[in-house]
């Protein structure tokens, strides 16, 4: 339905809303896909995650590259460590809540009393502390994360189950919260606003289970039974070799109130035939925080403390390898005998005798010596300690932080 360019579309009618979303989808990862930004998001991600995600073996940790696999592939996550250590120190100190009361009661101090316990059940029934660390590890890795706060009315307790006229039972809840670190090539939003509150919206894409979809929303259970599977979507297959059809993809629109859509607006839709929800924005806000530890200006994106690490552990790596494959080839010793040296080897009681005749004219007489290949140039060991002690400086964890101080340094230093 062709919509008055002067009418917000964001007030368009549940469908045609849908409709308008998902054409926004393959434009706007288009978009995204073709920014530096996103390249980077999925280098720092693979890097990462480098020595779990680069295996070639069962048996062995080491990879091996080149025509007939004769070069050693070996990594060493120092800028993974050190992300690790920088996250320990940001979020050492546990998450704990006051509550403050604006009332004047006379059991006001029940009411804080209750409120502070409510805060403290949330923070471990949600796992917040562990939460944080996600949210933190992804800011310090690809530089944007997020954390999302909503309510489930189909989690908590069951405390009921009701029978509708046609023979349905439905489960009801008590309620809860649900709390996510959203990753941010799931979210939509308009990523040429730096700061976050200049989003009037953003749209998260969640997985859900096709079966409560249905439960929940009988009068689209046809359409939600031809919704492609959450590896359909992404073009991949299961490691049992089948597809996964019991989740599907839902996108859920928050839209806070604004002059131009005084309510707000949230909707949660699969495509234009699948809306499970239309209404007011009831948080009165969107319910996503965006973290970013080093901003970039002019853009909605952070920058990635990794990013800074990358280049010297790729030359690390590469550093090590070079060693480790002269190690590997050439780490037996090896006897260089001249021809005609007539060398004889014999074993008695376990003790090796060798004899050789000497040649005139040449020195030692020809006598079988120890070939030195496995040695290195000095400046190859030497450039690894240059590589580390960067990174350890660009990530501000040095020997210092770490409690690892120099000998002779004072307890005051």
């Amino acid at each position: 339905m062709k919509r008055s360019s002067r009418e917000y579309w964001m007030t368009y009618d549940g469908k045609d809303l849908a409709d308008k979303l998902m054409s926004m989808h393959d434009l706007y990862y288009a978009a995204r896909s073709v920014n530096p930004i996103y390249q980077m998001w999925i280098r720092n991600t693979y890097a990462y995650n480098s020595t779990i995600m680069d295996q070639q073996s069962w048996m062995t940790s080491l990879n091996f590259t080149g025509d007939q696999g004769e070069l050693v592939k070996m990594s060493i996550p120092q800028s993974r460590s050190l992300i690790r250590q920088l996250l320990t120190l940001v979020t050492k100190q546990k998450l704990a809540f006051n509550a403050i009361a604006e009332v004047q009661k006379s059991d006001v101090t029940e009411e804080v009393r209750i409120a502070n316990a409510i805060c403290e059940q949330t923070v471990k029934n949600q796992n917040l502390d562990v939460q944080s660390e996600n949210m933190v590890e992804h800011g310090l890795t690809i530089g944007t994360s997020f954390m999302k706060s909503i309510w489930r009315s189909d989690r908590g307790t069951p405390r009921a189950v009701t029978e509708s006229q046609d023979g349905r039972k439905d489960v009801i809840y008590d309620g809860d919260l649900e709390i996510t670190t959203p990753h941010v090539t799931n979210l939509m939003y308009n990523f040429m606003n730096e700061k976050w509150d200049d989003n009037d919206w953003a749209e998260d894409k969640v997985r859900r289970s096709r079966w409560s979809l249905i439960a929940q929303h009988p009068e689209l259970a046809d359409e939600i039974l031809k919704l492609p599977s959450v590896s359909q979507d992404n073009r991949t297959r299961s490691w049992f070799g089948m597809d996964d059809d019991d989740e599907v993809y839902v996108y859920e629109l928050y839209h806070k109130p604004t002059p131009a859509l005084p309510r707000g607006r949230m909707i949660f839709y699969s495509n234009s035939e699948t809306i499970y929800y239309d209404d007011e924005n009831r948080y009165g806000c969107i319910p996503i925080e965006q973290f970013k530890p080093e901003p970039i200006d002019g853009m909605g994106f952070g920058y990635a403390m990794l990013s800074n690490l990358l280049p010297s552990q790729e030359m690390y790596d590469h550093d090590l390898s070079a060693i480790a494959t002269n190690h590997s080839a050439l780490g037996v010793q090896n006897v260089s005998v001249p021809r005609g040296a007539n060398v004889d080897v014999q074993e008695i009681y376990g003790m090796v005798f060798t004899n050789y005749t000497p040649m005139p004219g040449i020195p030692g007489g020809g006598k079988p010596e120890p070939l030195q290949l496995v040695s290195s140039s000095p400046e190859l060991f030497k450039l690894p300690e240059v590589l580390l002690a960067g990174m350890q400086q660009m990530s501000n964890i040095n020997a210092a932080v770490r409690g690892e101080l120099p000998g002779g340094t004072s307890g005051v230093a």
